[in-house]
């Protein structure tokens, strides 16, 4: 397995665990990150981790590599890779 794709698989486990972590037990998360409870917090930002997880799981599983990492990295096809060897 590519050392990308196992990045990748972490990326999407991260998303996952940030997201339920904040809609199971909002309070105890936001108090690392210093947030006083304001109303709706933890629902957006775990939906919003969710999402992202989610969308990341999408593309890997597509195959779709290239998206992950976004276009501008020079991948071995790319008449730029050769300028990073």
């Amino acid at each position: 397995m590519r050392f990308t794709t196992i990045m990748a698989w972490l990326v999407v486990a991260a998303g996952f665990t940030f997201g339920l972590t904040f809609l199971l037990n909002g309070h105890g998360a936001a108090a690392g990150f210093g947030v006083v409870d304001p109303s709706g917090y933890y629902v957006v930002k775990g939906v919003r981790d969710l999402a992202y997880a989610l969308t990341a799981l999408i593309l890997l599983l597509r195959g779709q590599r290239r998206a992950l990492a976004g276009s501008s990295w020079p991948t071995r096809s790319s008449r730029s890779a050769t300028a990073w060897r």
